[in-house]
């Protein structure tokens, strides 16, 4: 049984010879039997498909895809379900590209409006989006939320866009030991304002990384549920997939 908070604990073994050495299994992105590259002292980050280049991360959003899909474990994703992604390169995306109903998309800053082509890439901002109302299956965002300032607006925005049953499948920075969100920043009267040290992530489209405004927590289930979701956190641990680590967190929130 596992209690909230949930304490850490130490690696285990195969953490251990996986960050030295990396690990054998299937990627969950691409299909392939893959050599996972060393995790070092990031799982959640690192241990990159030999093959497609995605990272434990990012195996964990295709894990669950392939739940919701049913489509097995071995070979591309292939679905007729309309799927949305806040990005367009990587791993992620690139297992899914080939399917028609697929979107993919970036956020290029507020010189532009959502629903704009930007260097041939869609631009989606998750606060206000051009998409109908029902239009999604699936959204698909990695790591994205908590570099909004109004995180929960972009959530209602994404219920919005999903038909009734549609998953959301996300993952974000989560605190498994606090019991409300950390608002590291926020937009006051057009300016940032920190309350902490800024951190910034690594991000394609901005060398100089993007500013974290929140990092989530329990609190923010019962956000979720507020908006109408029906939210499952996940702990997984999945030798055979590559997905281990004491942070592999991952969240599925359906409309309901």
């Amino acid at each position: 049984m596992i209690l909230y908070p949930i304490p850490e604990r130490r690696p285990t073994t195969i953490e251990q010879i996986s960050s030295k050495c990396g690990s054998v299994g299937i990627c969950t992105a691409c299909g392939r039997i893959a050599y996972f590259r060393r995790y070092l002292d990031n799982h959640r980050e690192l241990g990159n498909c030999l093959f497609c280049g995605a990272s434990n991360r990012k195996r964990q959003i295709c894990y669950l895809l392939r739940k919701e899909l049913k489509s097995g474990d071995i070979g591309k994703i292939i679905t007729s379900a309309s799927i949305l992604n806040a990005e367009s390169s990587g791993g992620l995306h690139n297992s899914l590209k080939h399917n028609t109903n697929y979107i993919s998309s970036e956020y290029f800053g507020d010189a532009y409006r959502s629903g704009e082509m930007v260097n041939g890439t869609l631009h989606v901002n998750l606060l206000d989006t051009h998409f109908d109302d029902n239009k999604f299956d699936f959204v698909l965002t990695s790591d994205v939320l908590e570099h909004i300032p109004d995180p929960y607006k972009a959530f209602r925005e994404i219920y919005r866009i999903l038909r009734p049953g549609g998953v959301h499948i996300f993952t974000v920075p989560f605190y498994q030991t606090h019991y409300f969100d950390e608002k590291r920043a926020e937009i006051i009267d057009s300016q940032i304002i920190h309350h902490m040290e800024p951190i910034y992530h690594l991000d394609p489209n901005n060398p100089n990384g993007i500013l974290v405004y929140n990092i989530f927590s329990i609190e923010m289930l019962l956000n979720l549920s507020r908006i109408g979701y029906r939210t499952i956190m996940h702990k997984l641990y999945a030798f055979r997939y590559g997905i281990f680590g004491n942070n592999a967190i991952i969240f599925e929130s359906r409309k309901i």
